[in-house]
């Protein structure tokens, strides 16, 4: 072989370990992207389960609320007919104790 040949096998030598290298070091890279990928998917998968969770959680407190509005309703309601047939008594029995008053007087 001439100088010039081994010069040449020498430099591609040289360059294809340095290649090497570099290919070693991309595959290193490549794998960090591949597990952060995988991560990122377990990640999504997770924050998929907690958006149904949180989907179905706002419709349980939207219907308890909306239990807790209705009972207050009824309960006002229940307190407004309580009063009204109270004082309505109270109306009624004070007039039959005047007309009883009144009757009797007479007699």
């Amino acid at each position: 072989m001439e100088k010039e040949e081994i010069k040449a096998l020498t430099e591609t030598s040289a360059r294809s370990k340095s290649n090497t290298r570099r290919i070693e070091k991309l595959e290193e890279v490549v794998d960090a992207i591949h597990g952060f990928a995988k991560n990122l998917a377990v990640m999504n998968a997770n924050i998929e389960g907690m958006n149904n969770t949180l989907v179905n959680l706002v419709g349980r407190v939207t219907h308890i609320e909306n239990r807790e509005v209705d009972d207050i309703r009824k309960t006002k309601w229940e307190l407004k007919r309580s009063i009204i047939s109270t004082l309505v008594g109270i109306v009624i029995g004070g007039l039959v104790s005047y007309i009883v008053m009144i009757i009797s007087s007479i007699n």
